[in-house]
């Protein structure tokens, strides 16, 4: 990648700089310990030609966002909100880097997340403390998409609420395909933002149950936005499709009479999922299940054949 970074990047001390901020990502990973976040085994830290190694995935989140069935946006975004909950409540940081390439997805559809260059410590109150990477650099290599709109000026308060508009428009991309900003002027963004916000409920690609929530989420306001919490909360996320496929993602900690009464109902709703999630998340299940015990096999293998004949 040496090659593509001096064609980016003319200057010597540019792309040492980018180097920085890349490193400061891979260091910023290794501190936190979560499933949707994206394991870093190994880092080779000489630049220019640093390096890592990591846990597997399986594709970007961003090239396949044109093709993305609702449901599934529905539920990588979910995941994404659980991460952003763990950061903010938990790590005590904010993230201020959501894009669609810094989401990666393994072979189950499974957010990993990465690019922390950006994350800085959330004091009590909410206050972001900007890392000196985001003081010395954001500006200058920070794509302006990625930015909420108290970002976007000089000297103006951060909270954790920058996430929430981050996260927004995370969503609203992936349900629209386009982005939610229509310039990359700042001052462009900043005085059309009033008229984009309004526009929100009359994009025919976002789900009805979804406009209220990214309503929120993008408002102007930071002071109007929800929690990453209360956005778990959301009646968005409460379907019986995201209930069940959160129940499978923690399957492990079920019994066998729970797994069994859960199996017969979904058996049932097979066809409410989306083709891609019977297809990678439903089916490895179902027949992981039958080979790990056979006593599921009555009530799965209706929907196993269901699922293979598509």
């Amino acid at each position: 990648d040496v090659p593509k970074l001096k064609e980016r990047y003319k200057k010597k001390a540019v792309r040492l700089r980018y180097l920085d901020v890349v490193l400061n990502s891979l260091q910023q990973m290794r501190k936190y310990r979560h499933p949707r976040i994206l394991k870093i085994l190994e880092i080779a830290e000489k630049k220019p030609e640093i390096g890592f190694s990591s846990e597997p995935f399986d594709k970007f989140f961003s090239s396949q966002i044109s093709d993305q069935h609702p449901m599934d946006v529905a539920y990588i975004s979910y995941q994404v909100a659980e991460v952003l909950a763990f950061l903010s409540n938990e790590a005590r940081i904010a993230y201020l880097g959501l894009i669609p390439s810094s989401v990666l997805l393994d072979d189950q559809l499974s957010v990993k997340l990465t690019q922390f260059q950006w994350s800085s410590t959330i004091d009590s109150l909410g206050n972001v403390t900007p890392s000196q990477t985001y003081e010395q650099l954001f500006g200058e290599f920070a794509d302006v998409s990625a930015k909420a709109p108290e970002m976007l000026k000089k000297g103006s308060k951060i909270t954790s609420a920058a996430d929430v508009f981050l996260f927004g428009m995370f969503v609203f991309e992936a349900f629209t395909g386009h982005k939610f900003y229509d310039s990359d002027d700042p001052e462009t963004i900043l005085t059309t933002l009033a008229t984009k916000h309004a526009q929100i409920k009359g994009e025919s690609k976002i789900p009805a149950d979804f406009l209220p929530l990214l309503s929120l989420c993008l408002s102007p306001d930071p002071d109007e936005r929800p929690t990453i919490t209360s956005i778990l909360q959301h009646q968005a996320y409460q379907s019986m499709q995201l209930k069940s496929l959160r129940y499978i993602d923690i399957m492990l900690t079920k019994n066998p009479s729970d797994k069994f009464a859960f199996y017969k109902g979904l058996s049932k709703k097979i066809d409410e999922f989306s083709p891609s999630i019977q297809r990678i998340k439903l089916l490895p299940t179902l027949v992981n299940e039958c080979i790990g015990d056979v006593r599921f096999a009555p009530v799965l293998l209706g929907a196993i054949f269901q699922i293979s004949v598509k």
